[in-house]
């Protein structure tokens, strides 16, 4: 009996140890430098906030549990004007302690195994110089640069800009594809493949090592999330085909600011030409292209020009204040069903900005690129006259 109780009192230490040796949560230890206007750190995954805190002397600390390694995001941004001022920072949370570096030029969170691996690459000096230089040539030129001016001037920053912009993504791609080839589990493989993005890596081979992974990892997220939006992929596909240049227009129907429902259809028999614009407020690309249609609209509006811009915000409030920052002076129009919209659905949209030019007669006469930027200005001159 005596010899059963040493045994079982060895084994309540050890126990007990090993329970006290886990990490009972996640703990996050932020520096943040030449970011003064900086105050407040958030992190969450998906839509759900997982930890909030104030940064003081850019400093802060985050503190939370997780039921499993996720993939996260963390924003340091200035309390309640998160458009101009966020900085995300893309990682793997688990109960471990991490570190979070942050400049103008770089931000990074450091720690926990399976993030360790995944982002490895972005701790090296070789992409934090990339992602400095990248920094610099942006500042360098659109500083001060008038994006409905010099068409040249403007072609000439983005030329460049692209070719600094895409050197941290390769390093990226390199260092996952190096680390690939070593020996990892399941999920550390799943996370690295997930932001592997070589041109050569297709869709379909995307979803064979997810096949593969899931035998080891059962049902999670970022595979059925894959399978989902590569189904509904191919049917836009099928969708686009209906949706090109001399093909009549589709249907479009959203809410004005007043709550009012406003068709497409009665916008277009109204003008010579309308442009159908889908954005939204958390679309950067979507609103830099605003000043040029600005340029556009004021000077083509009294020739019988006009532009449906629908926003597929989900949030009204967030929609209203985009309007209220850049004073859009064509039409305002909002689907809160966001992807799931009508007008995304009848014209087989994958990604926004989107832009469609019909004419009074119903039919689409130009769309994307040929629309966007000086584009438009080309197409209106020769549609419409200078």
């Amino acid at each position: 009996m005596k010899k059963f109780k040493t045994i079982y009192l060895v084994l309540l230490v050890i126990i007990t140890l090993g329970c006290n040796n886990q990490t009972e949560g996640f703990k996050i230890k932020g520096t943040i430098t030449g970011l003064d206007h900086i105050d407040t750190a958030i992190m969450f995954s998906e839509s759900d906030t997982l930890a909030y805190a104030t940064i003081v002397d850019g400093k802060f600390e985050l503190t939370g549990k997780v039921d499993e390694p996720d993939g996260t995001y963390l924003y340091i941004q200035q309390k309640g004007n998160e458009k101009q001022t966020s900085y995300p920072v893309d990682f793997i949370i688990s109960n471990d302690d991490f570190e979070f570096v942050g400049n103008e030029a770089f931000q990074y969170v450091k720690g926990g195994k399976i993030n360790d691996i995944v982002n490895g690459y972005k701790f090296t000096k070789q992409f934090k110089d990339a992602k400095i230089k990248s920094n610099q040539i942006y500042h360098q030129y659109f500083d001060g640069l008038d994006l409905a001016g010099d068409k040249e001037k403007v072609e000439e920053a983005r030329r460049v800009w692209k070719k600094y912009y895409t050197i941290p993504q390769d390093i990226s791609n390199q260092y996952k594809k190096n680390e690939l080839e070593k020996e990892h589990n399941a999920l550390t493989k799943l996370y690295l493949y997930y932001g592997y993005t070589n041109k050569e890596f297709s869709m379909e081979d995307r979803l064979a090592v997810y096949n593969e992974l899931e035998s080891e990892l059962g049902s999670h997220p970022i595979i059925e999330g894959t399978r989902k939006n590569y189904e509904e992929s191919k049917k836009r596909e099928q969708m686009a085909k209906s949706v090109y240049v001399g093909m009549d227009f589709k249907e479009v129907t959203g809410n004005t600011v007043d709550g009012e429902q406003l068709k497409l259809s009665e916008i277009v028999k109204k003008n010579e030409y309308t442009l159908l614009e889908f954005w939204a407020s958390w679309c950067g690309p979507c609103r830099g292209e605003f000043p040029h249609l600005k340029k556009a609209y004021n000077q083509y509006k009294d020739k019988g020009f006009e532009i449906y811009a629908l926003s597929i915000d989900s949030d009204q409030k967030r929609w209203l204040k985009a309007l209220k920052e850049d004073n859009p002076p064509w039409l305002r129009i909002v689907d809160h069903a966001a992807f799931k919209s009508e007008g995304i659905v009848n014209y087989a949209v994958y990604g926004i900005p989107a832009s469609f030019l019909i004419s009074k007669e119903g039919k689409v006469v130009a769309m994307g690129n040929e629309v966007r930027g000086f584009g438009l200005d080309e197409k209106l001159e020769e549609l419409l006259g200078k």
